[in-house]
Protein backbone atom coordinates (compact mmCIF):
# COMPACT_ATOMS: atom_id res chain seq x y z
CA UNK A 1 0.00 0.00 0.00
CA UNK A 2 1.00 3.78 0.20
CA UNK A 3 2.84 5.38 2.36
CA UNK A 4 0.58 8.65 2.20
CA UNK A 5 -2.92 9.47 0.78
CA UNK A 6 -2.88 10.92 -2.44
CA UNK A 7 -5.62 13.71 -2.68
CA UNK A 8 -8.16 12.56 -5.70
CA UNK A 9 -9.08 15.62 -7.63
CA UNK A 10 -12.35 13.67 -9.10
CA UNK A 11 -14.28 11.86 -6.21
CA UNK A 12 -15.11 8.57 -8.27
CA UNK A 13 -12.09 8.75 -10.60
CA UNK A 14 -10.44 5.47 -9.04
CA UNK A 15 -11.97 1.84 -9.39
CA UNK A 16 -14.19 0.63 -6.45
CA UNK A 17 -12.74 -2.14 -5.89
CA UNK A 18 -9.93 -0.42 -4.85
CA UNK A 19 -11.07 0.77 -1.56
CA UNK A 20 -10.30 -2.31 0.22
CA UNK A 21 -6.53 -2.07 -0.72
CA UNK A 22 -6.16 1.23 -0.49
CA UNK A 23 -4.13 2.95 2.46
CA UNK A 24 -7.17 3.24 4.75
CA UNK A 25 -5.98 3.83 8.31
CA UNK A 26 -7.66 4.88 11.68
CA UNK A 27 -8.62 8.03 11.53
CA UNK A 28 -6.39 9.19 14.48
CA UNK A 29 -3.48 8.37 12.87
CA UNK A 30 -4.65 10.37 9.49
CA UNK A 31 -4.37 13.97 11.35
CA UNK A 32 -0.65 14.10 12.23
CA UNK A 33 0.56 16.78 14.69
CA UNK A 34 2.37 19.18 12.36
CA UNK A 35 5.77 17.86 11.38
CA UNK A 36 6.38 21.18 8.31
CA UNK A 37 5.69 24.24 10.94
CA UNK A 38 1.88 24.56 9.99
CA UNK A 39 -0.53 25.83 12.75
CA UNK A 40 -2.70 24.01 15.02
CA UNK A 41 -5.72 25.68 15.11
CA UNK A 42 -8.99 24.96 15.84
CA UNK A 43 -11.61 23.65 13.29
CA UNK A 44 -13.87 26.81 11.88
CA UNK A 45 -16.62 27.05 9.14
CA UNK A 46 -14.21 29.23 7.34
CA UNK A 47 -11.27 26.79 7.14
CA UNK A 48 -13.36 24.08 5.77
CA UNK A 49 -14.85 26.16 3.51
CA UNK A 50 -10.88 27.43 2.48
CA UNK A 51 -10.02 23.31 2.06
CA UNK A 52 -12.92 23.13 -0.40
CA UNK A 53 -11.97 26.24 -2.34
CA UNK A 54 -8.29 25.05 -2.24
CA UNK A 55 -9.10 21.37 -4.25
CA UNK A 56 -12.04 22.93 -6.07
CA UNK A 57 -14.98 21.22 -4.45
CA UNK A 58 -18.43 22.83 -4.57
CA UNK A 59 -19.98 23.76 -1.48
CA UNK A 60 -22.95 25.94 0.18
CA UNK A 61 -24.50 26.65 3.39
CA UNK A 62 -28.06 25.11 3.92
CA UNK A 63 -30.88 26.66 5.69
CA UNK A 64 -29.00 25.87 9.30
CA UNK A 65 -26.17 27.84 8.16
CA UNK A 66 -23.97 23.75 7.59
CA UNK A 67 -21.50 23.42 4.87
CA UNK A 68 -22.60 20.67 2.35
CA UNK A 69 -21.33 19.49 -1.09
CA UNK A 70 -23.09 17.81 -3.84
CA UNK A 71 -22.29 15.56 -5.96
CA UNK A 72 -23.72 13.74 -9.40
CA UNK A 73 -22.44 11.26 -11.86
CA UNK A 74 -19.19 9.74 -11.92
CA UNK A 75 -20.66 6.08 -10.97
CA UNK A 76 -22.82 7.37 -8.45
CA UNK A 77 -26.72 6.53 -8.29
CA UNK A 78 -27.68 9.49 -7.60
CA UNK A 79 -27.17 12.84 -6.03
CA UNK A 80 -24.69 12.42 -3.03
CA UNK A 81 -25.25 15.33 -0.38
CA UNK A 82 -22.17 15.65 2.06
CA UNK A 83 -22.09 17.91 5.17
CA UNK A 84 -19.53 19.13 7.03
CA UNK A 85 -20.28 19.62 11.12
CA UNK A 86 -18.47 21.41 13.80
CA UNK A 87 -19.32 19.25 17.08
CA UNK A 88 -19.14 18.40 20.30
CA UNK A 89 -19.04 20.67 24.05
CA UNK A 90 -15.99 22.20 22.66
CA UNK A 91 -16.59 22.41 19.23
CA UNK A 92 -13.66 20.29 18.91
CA UNK A 93 -14.45 17.48 16.64
CA UNK A 94 -15.53 17.22 12.29
CA UNK A 95 -18.50 15.10 11.04
CA UNK A 96 -18.08 14.55 7.64
CA UNK A 97 -21.92 13.62 7.42
CA UNK A 98 -23.35 11.84 3.88
CA UNK A 99 -26.33 10.45 2.04
CA UNK A 100 -27.67 9.68 -1.42
CA UNK A 101 -31.40 11.55 -2.44
CA UNK A 102 -32.57 8.00 -2.74
CA UNK A 103 -33.78 5.42 -0.30
CA UNK A 104 -33.96 1.53 -0.02
CA UNK A 105 -36.98 -0.72 -0.50
CA UNK A 106 -37.65 -3.19 2.60
CA UNK A 107 -37.28 -5.97 0.23
CA UNK A 108 -33.47 -5.01 0.16
CA UNK A 109 -32.66 -4.12 3.46
CA UNK A 110 -31.05 -7.27 4.38
CA UNK A 111 -28.92 -6.69 1.47
CA UNK A 112 -28.06 -3.30 2.80
CA UNK A 113 -27.17 -4.29 5.70
CA UNK A 114 -24.62 -7.09 4.57
CA UNK A 115 -22.55 -4.54 2.22
CA UNK A 116 -22.82 -1.68 5.02
CA UNK A 117 -21.54 -4.28 7.03
CA UNK A 118 -18.75 -5.62 4.81
CA UNK A 119 -17.44 -1.76 3.99
CA UNK A 120 -17.40 -1.76 8.20
CA UNK A 121 -15.18 -4.69 8.49
CA UNK A 122 -12.63 -4.24 5.85
CA UNK A 123 -12.33 -0.23 5.37
CA UNK A 124 -11.44 1.90 8.96
CA UNK A 125 -12.54 5.28 7.33
CA UNK A 126 -16.20 5.97 8.24
CA UNK A 127 -18.88 3.64 8.27
CA UNK A 128 -21.57 3.21 7.06
CA UNK A 129 -24.93 2.13 8.49
CA UNK A 130 -29.25 1.77 7.07
CA UNK A 131 -31.47 3.46 9.14
CA UNK A 132 -34.99 1.86 9.56
CA UNK A 133 -37.89 3.44 11.15
CA UNK A 134 -40.78 1.82 12.48
CA UNK A 135 -43.91 1.60 10.06
CA UNK A 136 -41.86 2.95 6.80
CA UNK A 137 -41.62 0.40 3.94
CA UNK A 138 -38.02 2.75 3.15
CA UNK A 139 -34.81 3.19 4.64
CA UNK A 140 -31.70 5.64 4.01
CA UNK A 141 -28.37 4.66 4.03
CA UNK A 142 -25.77 7.24 5.27
CA UNK A 143 -21.80 7.06 5.77
CA UNK A 144 -20.19 9.68 8.21
CA UNK A 145 -16.22 9.90 9.28
CA UNK A 146 -15.59 11.95 12.83
CA UNK A 147 -12.43 12.89 14.34
CA UNK A 148 -11.47 14.35 17.47
CA UNK A 149 -9.77 18.18 16.74
CA UNK A 150 -9.27 18.96 20.08
CA UNK A 151 -5.46 19.69 20.20
CA UNK A 152 -6.50 21.49 17.03
CA UNK A 153 -5.34 20.70 13.12
CA UNK A 154 -3.51 21.95 10.39
CA UNK A 155 -4.62 23.21 7.05
CA UNK A 156 -3.51 20.08 5.14
CA UNK A 157 -4.49 17.39 7.66
CA UNK A 158 -8.06 19.12 7.72
CA UNK A 159 -8.09 18.44 3.87
CA UNK A 160 -6.50 15.12 3.72
CA UNK A 161 -9.53 14.46 6.13
CA UNK A 162 -12.15 15.94 4.05
CA UNK A 163 -10.97 14.51 0.46
CA UNK A 164 -10.49 11.13 2.05
CA UNK A 165 -13.27 10.69 3.81
CA UNK A 166 -15.71 11.89 0.55
CA UNK A 167 -13.61 9.78 -1.54
CA UNK A 168 -14.70 6.95 0.78
CA UNK A 169 -18.33 7.56 0.84
CA UNK A 170 -18.27 7.84 -2.84
CA UNK A 171 -16.82 4.05 -3.06
CA UNK A 172 -19.38 3.21 -0.87
CA UNK A 173 -22.22 4.75 -2.21
CA UNK A 174 -21.10 3.31 -5.90
CA UNK A 175 -21.11 -0.45 -4.99
CA UNK A 176 -24.59 0.47 -3.44
CA UNK A 177 -25.37 1.49 -6.51
CA UNK A 178 -24.17 -1.19 -8.68
CA UNK A 179 -26.22 -3.81 -6.36
CA UNK A 180 -29.43 -1.79 -7.46
CA UNK A 181 -30.20 -1.01 -3.87
CA UNK A 182 -32.07 2.26 -4.56
CA UNK A 183 -35.38 3.66 -5.82
CA UNK A 184 -36.19 7.36 -5.55
CA UNK A 185 -37.24 8.89 -2.51
CA UNK A 186 -39.78 12.31 -2.09
CA UNK A 187 -37.82 15.54 -0.37
CA UNK A 188 -38.59 15.16 3.61
CA UNK A 189 -37.74 17.94 5.87
CA UNK A 190 -34.47 17.54 7.65
CA UNK A 191 -34.17 17.48 11.46
CA UNK A 192 -31.89 20.20 13.58
CA UNK A 193 -28.38 19.92 13.39
CA UNK A 194 -25.99 17.36 14.56
CA UNK A 195 -28.81 14.64 14.62
CA UNK A 196 -29.23 12.19 11.61
CA UNK A 197 -30.47 13.98 8.63
CA UNK A 198 -33.03 13.43 5.98
CA UNK A 199 -32.50 13.56 2.87
CA UNK A 200 -33.02 17.02 1.15
CA UNK A 201 -32.52 17.94 -2.51
CA UNK A 202 -30.12 21.56 -1.21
Amino acid sequence: MPDEIVLIPTLGSQRIDEVVGYAFTPTQNILPQSETGEALLPPSKARIEQALDEVELNHSRDSEDDIYSAFEGEGLPGKMICWYLIEGEDNDSLRLFGTVALSVPQEKWGHALLLSNAYNEQCRVGKAYLQIKEGESHAQLYFESVTDLSDGVTDSSLQRFIMLSLYAAHVFFEKCGMEKLFVATRSKKRRQPHTTREVTHP
